[in-house]
């Protein structure tokens, strides 16, 4: 027993070697060449230079290019609510109202932190607003303004959505 917990010792500090080299890697975009020599096989570190080329792409402006690395970073981790938040993203700068919808309702399944589970639902709203579903987005902000009574935002939101259902 005490092997095996040295042994799960060692892989979690491997785990967290290769997260701190993924990120390291995203800081220093010419490392990521190098790192893949050496680990070919390495997911966590794809997935950081999935993360930097994504970001890359956005900055410049080329969302679809961001779309293509993000989805074949999807195929090999599939619930990464990162990467699906970035094509969500994605996808709303380009009128993609579905796609978006679709990425953003997946973040809200994983999503914990209600913060950030709140900013995707927001998202998912104004797509469902732009394909024309506004009752669905007025449910939703109804529904956040009973949680968050404060926020004047949401009950503009939830008035401009009935407005559009009619």
């Amino acid at each position: 027993a005490a092997a095996m917990s040295a042994r799960a010792i060692e892989l979690a500090g491997a785990d967290q070697a290769k997260a701190s080299a993924a990120q390291e890697a995203a800081a220093f975009p010419d490392i990521f060449a190098k790192l893949l020599e050496r680990f070919q096989d390495d997911k966590w570190l794809r997935l950081g230079q999935a993360k930097y080329q994504a970001s890359q792409h956005v900055a410049e402006s080329r969302f679809q290019k961001a779309i293509e690395v993000l989805t074949e970073a999807l195929a090999v981790i599939a619930d990464d609510i990162d990467l699906l938040n970035q094509r969500g993203s994605s996808y709303m700068k380009l009128a993609q109202w579905q796609s978006a919808c679709a990425d953003y309702a997946r973040v809200i399944e994983l999503e914990t932190d209600e913060n950030r589970k709140r900013v995707a639902g927001r998202a998912r709203a104004e797509c469902s607003l732009r394909m024309g579903m506004s009752q669905q987005a007025a449910d939703f902000f109804f529904g956040q303004m009973l949680l968050a009574p404060n926020d004047f935002s949401l009950a503009n939101d939830a008035g401009v959505a009935m407005a559009l259902s009619g």
